[in-house]
């Protein structure tokens, strides 16, 4: 008895994979694509924040600096400092800057797993079938 119902099993989890295959590589050809994308964006998002927090570095060491001939026209004014006057929130843009990259580099690596998971689950019907959302929550 209970080498039916091990057969039966067996028969069960086969069919349920075949009939899955296609939906699993679906699934990770969507998450591979979408690793790659927010991989090109993470490039961008990782560089402003690597200028961005230079260039206030710069800004704090010498407040006395002359903005006004040293930088490009979209940031010239008369009298400039990083906490003081409209620009005086930079320090907290840069730290956003900052989490939103290590938010993208996140879904970068939940993407990049899913789509492990995915191809691993399309290529043999003993593969653990992946749980999405449920084992690793959506950043």
């Amino acid at each position: 008895m209970a080498c039916a119902g091990l057969l039966c099993w067996a028969a069960t989890r086969v069919v349920t994979w075949y009939e899955r295959r296609p939906t699993y590589r679906t699934r990770a050809a969507y998450h591979r694509i979408e690793a790659e994308s927010l991989r090109h964006r993470l490039s961008g998002e990782a560089l402003r924040y690597k200028l961005a927090s230079y260039y206030l570095s710069c800004l704090l060491a010498n407040p006395e600096a002359n903005i006004v001939r040293e930088t490009p026209g979209s940031v010239r004014s008369e009298e400039f400092h990083p906490f003081s006057g409209p620009r005086s929130g930079w320090a907290a843009a840069v730290e956003a800057q900052g989490k939103l990259a290590d938010s993208t580099s996140k879904k970068v690596a939940y993407h990049a797993r899913l789509s492990q998971e995915y191809a691993r689950a399309a290529e043999s019907f003993w593969s653990p079938v992946p749980a999405e959302g449920a084992v690793h929550p959506i950043p």
